[in-house]
């Protein structure tokens, strides 16, 4: 009994918190037809680069992918900044289907670039860099399900 309980705090304590605070950042399109969140317990400074993750949920498939091919609704990506430089790069996409399984984690290691002005990633860099917060959320999935389907989805 001792070591199944010692095997389920180790599991308990290697299983990542959930997020607690994710924020509005952007949404895209005239119908508003992507919505984009950040999660500010994520934030992390790490040198001169800071993290942060960032959630997008549509009204549609965001893409199609995999062998069988698996539509994916949601992702959750993780992007680093050069503040002072105003430079990003995307590292990390968990790509979750309409169910909310995760069926893809892709590590990237992309080369910095300028972050557009007046655009999502623009956004995500006031929230990780400025501080700048709008909207709490609350559950990113649960709110962008209630926004493009109603709350009886």
């Amino acid at each position: 009994m001792r070591v199944f309980l010692a095997a389920m705090l180790l599991v308990v304590a290697s299983t990542p918190a959930a997020a607690e605070k994710w924020y509005y950042v952007s949404e895209r399109g005239d119908e508003g037809d992507l919505i984009v969140l950040a999660d500010a317990d994520s934030v992390r400074q790490t040198g001169e680069a800071v993290s942060v993750l960032a959630f997008a949920g549509s009204d549609w498939p965001l893409d199609f992918i995999g062998k069988p091919p698996v539509d994916i609704w949601y992702q959750i990506k993780q992007f680093e900044f050069l503040c002072s430089s105003g430079q990003y790069r995307t590292t990390r996409t968990d790509s979750y289907d309409e169910f909310r399984v995760l069926r893809y984690s892709t590590n990237h290691n992309d080369a910095w670039a300028p972050v557009p002005p007046e655009s999502i990633v623009y956004g995500l860099r006031q929230f990780a860099c400025e501080g700048t917060r709008f909207a709490e959320s609350g559950d990113p999935f649960d709110f962008t399900d209630e926004v493009f389907f109603g709350p009886d989805k």
